[in-house]
């Protein structure tokens, strides 16, 4: 960086867990002539290559010898002008696309002189470490640039575990921190968890948190500053808010948090705390540098530490700067000390706890484009989570014929776009709604009501509902309480509101023929989506009128099964080719066949790669192989070569989404014709290495036809294959059939629960 300044050129720093279209765009925005390297980002600099608008000069660090590298000792730094482009961090807007932020020099000096002269928390032979990432620009400032402005040390950080992290403070005497709310608040956890068990301890916390004194925090608690290195003078928290009980449980533990407040856009301090002058939940106080008003709420301030624009964007420009004045887009307000409050968010702009910033259009745009299925979604941060609300197009579900709608967008959208995106824009959570996202009357979404849509209790009106007093409508809604476990209003959605999957819906079918008389599929209940609309359908159908059961027993021995395969010559040779190479490549080891009952048996392994069901075809024996079935999605067997090998291999094809009832029946009918049947309980692979959650379908069948089950632990097959590697690696994979599950007197939910829990002991041993 600084060999760039002193050949009077401008830095870009761009984070390198970029993706290669974020890379892209920076680069053909901002045409520089060299970008340097290292090996690690060397692959996403290839990807976008190509697809570059311009020449640029790729730099390798891990190539450069240092022993080849001409020096050159004259100095040009007092030649700048300091009204020149230093830097130009990118940063997200709420027009889509990053923004180049032009800073000056002049820009980051103010800055510097801020908090080196005017309010002097750097100090000279100080030890600072550096944990955030540079390309933001409060690391590039308080942990490059201002430290060793002032003839400090920085200690570079190259892990963030706190382990790691304390060792390397207590090694080096750290004097000053800077962080983001997050680090400080998996200290805080770490720290009070312990004090929490020791009386004594907790007692003094109490005290001290009442006291507010960080300087008797500091006294009370050494031990703890110990572990810090016993010289943490200052803790700076920026990027975001800092929740206020973890900057005044930090103060009673004595720590002194100075939590400032500002944006890229100013270079980047707004308001920034004395040391003798600290409010928790307070931004401190306007830079002495700057001038500031609110209007309508929104802070905006004036001075030399504000960017002379975005590059190559006078519009976004002018948008944001009028009349010399930065238009901040955040609420605020100041008391009469002038201390900064920071109230909320004016723009649209998502900031996580780590100080990551992007903007939520983007990622909607991309959802809505690429999966027809999601015709509205809305992204917010909530429950420490970036969750996505959305309202799916009924249309695309009908025509698909899409049965579970949430295990559809949880796999084909949710998990599908999480592989195209770095990890703090994925999404962790999602709710799927009956009902339009909250807008203004220009079809913006109203971004700080979308969790209110989920989070709000739907039964807060319940006294102003018209509940139907049919009898049909009350032994439904009985029924439907025993399932999910609350009370039901008529018009909440079976699925988007209720959360019924497939099976669920299986059995309200099921409950309807039996209480009825009438013969549904589970396709029905998406014209009949709520329990008003389907008791009113009942009322008018019914031909009986019986609060009956569900007979699993009855449905699973209906003969509406054609005739299924009954050879596995395929199976059997591709079996003899597989043996000799897994136990080869993946040193295949295969443990417990013993525990295979005489008896035909449900055999049921945990789920992680592609090759699972071909492992297990290899454990068994040709006797038991030809009496064993297994089972594969529909659309996986379009092809006449895959239809004829499934003929030949004892594969029956399933259509989950289509049909999970007679899925089921077709399962039922090889275990009463004593074969086995090999089924995944998790219903799909993992994709992170640990299981997913089991369904019952499985131990529906165990209990009512009287058949063990096998349990199986599969351990090696993701890290060999996991979903999205194209070539196996040489892993080793272990097959462990357990002890048999019997059916007799446990419930569905206990033979689930012990065949997961044998599975998961052994994966954990």
């Amino acid at each position: 960086m600084y060999s760039i300044w002193n050949n009077f050129s401008t830095v870009i720093p761009v984070d390198y867990l970029s993706s290669p279209k974020e890379l892209l765009y920076i680069l053909n925005d901002a045409k520089p002539k060299y970008i340097f390297l290292s090996n690690k980002t060397l692959e996403t600099y290839y990807n976008i290559k190509n697809e570059l608008e311009f020449e640029i000069k790729p730099i390798n660090f891990d190539e450069i010898s240092i022993k080849n590298i001409e020096t050159n000792n004259e100095i040009n730094f007092d030649k700048i002008d300091y009204e020149n482009i230093a830097v130009i961090p990118y940063t997200s807007g709420t027009t889509g696309n990053p923004k180049g932020v032009m800073l000056t020099f002049n820009n980051l000096w103010m800055n510097i002189k801020s908090v080196s002269i005017d309010i002097e928390i750097y100090k000279p032979l100080f030890k600072v470490i550096a944990i955030l990432p540079f390309h933001h620009i409060l690391p590039f400032q308080g942990t490059i640039t201002i430290p060793l402005s002032t003839n400090e040390t920085i200690v570079i950080a190259s892990a963030l575990s706190s382990d790691y992290l304390l060792n390397l403070m207590q090694k080096h005497k750290i004097n000053l921190m800077i962080g983001v709310p997050r680090l400080y608040k998996l200290f805080y956890d770490g720290i009070i968890s312990k004090i929490n068990a020791n009386p004594i301890a907790k007692t003094l916390f109490k005290l001290s948190y009442s006291i507010g004194s960080y300087k008797f925090g500091r006294k009370v608690f050494k031990t703890v500053q110990d572990k810090f290195g016993g010289e943490l003078e200052y803790c700076v928290s920026g990027g975001a808010k800092l929740d206020i009980e973890v900057a005044k449980g930090m103060r009673a533990l004595g720590f002194l948090i100075l939590e400032g407040y500002g944006m890229t856009e100013a270079a980047p301090m707004i308001s920034f705390p004395h040391p003798d002058k600290v409010k928790p939940g307070s931004a401190g106080f306007i830079m002495s540098c700057m001038e500031h008003k609110i209007i309508d709420g929104e802070l905006i301030v004036k001075g030399p530490n504000v960017m002379k624009g975005y590059y190559n964007n006078p519009e976004a420009t002018n948008q944001i700067l009028k009349d010399g004045w930065l238009h901040t887009g955040d609420l605020a307000k100041i008391d009469k000390q002038g201390y900064v409050y920071i109230e909320g968010r004016s723009k649209d702009i998502i900031v996580l706890p780590n100080g990551k910033k992007f903007n939520p259009e983007l990622i909607e745009f991309e959802l809505i484009k690429n999966f027809p299925i999601i015709k509205e979604v809305g992204l917010s941060y909530f429950n420490d989570q970036l969750t996505a609300i959305i309202y799916p197009n009924e249309n695309v579900i009908n025509e698909i014929g899409i049965v579970d709608v949430r295990d559809y967008i949880k796999w084909n959208v949710i998990d599908k776009y999480n592989k195209t995106t770095v990890d703090y824009k994925k999404i962790n959570n999602f709710y799927v709604v009956n009902t339009e996202l909250p807008k203004t009357r220009l079809g913006k979404i109203r971004r700080f009501a979308l969790s209110d849509l989920v989070t709000k209790e739907k039964t807060e009106n319940y006294k102003d509902v018209d509940i139907p007093e049919d009898i049909e409508y009350k032994i439904l809604s009985d029924y439907l309480k025993s399932v999910v476990k609350k009370d039901i209003l008529p018009d909440q959605h079976f699925e988007f509101d209720l959360g019924l999957d497939s099976l669920a819906k299986v059995e309200l079918v099921s409950k309807i023929e039996a209480s009825f008389g009438i013969k549904l599929n589970e396709n029905a209940l998406s014209e009949h989506s709520t329990l008003r609309k389907l008791s009113a359908f009942v009322k008018e159908k019914k031909q009986k009128l019986e609060d009956d059961f569900i007979n699993w027993n009855k449905l699973l021995k209906e003969k509406r099964i054609q005739k299924l395969p009954d050879n596995t010559f395929l199976l059997k040779v591709l079996k003899y080719i597989s043996i000799p190479l897994f136990k080869t490549y993946f040193q295949l080891e295969i443990v417990g066949k013993e525990n295979l009952p005489k008896t035909n048996c449900i055999i049921a392994p945990n789920h992680q790669s592609f090759i699972d069901g071909l492992l297990i075809a290899c454990a068994l024996n040709d006797n038991l192989l030809s009496k064993s079935y297994f089972f594969a999605k529909d659309k996986y067997i379009k092809y006449w070569f895959v239809k004829l090998f499934a003929r030949f291999s004892n594969i029956v094809s399933l259509n989950l989404n289509a049909d999970l009832k007679e899925s089921i029946q077709k399962m039922a009918y090889i275990l009463q014709n004593n074969k086995n049947i090999i089924i995944f309980p998790e219903g799909t692979r993992t994709r992170t290495g640990q299981m997913n959650d089991f369904k019952k379908s499985f131990a529906i069948l165990s209990k009512e036809l009287n058949v063990p089950i096998v349990p199986v632990t599969i351990n090696g097959a993701y890290e060999a294959l996991s979903i999205g590697s194209k070539i196996p690696k040489p892993k080793k994979i272990k097959l462990y059939f357990l002890t048999p599950v019997y059916p007799e007197n446990k419930s569905y939910d206990e033979i689930v629960e012990e065949v997961r829990f044998k599975i998961y002991k052994q994966l954990n041993k």
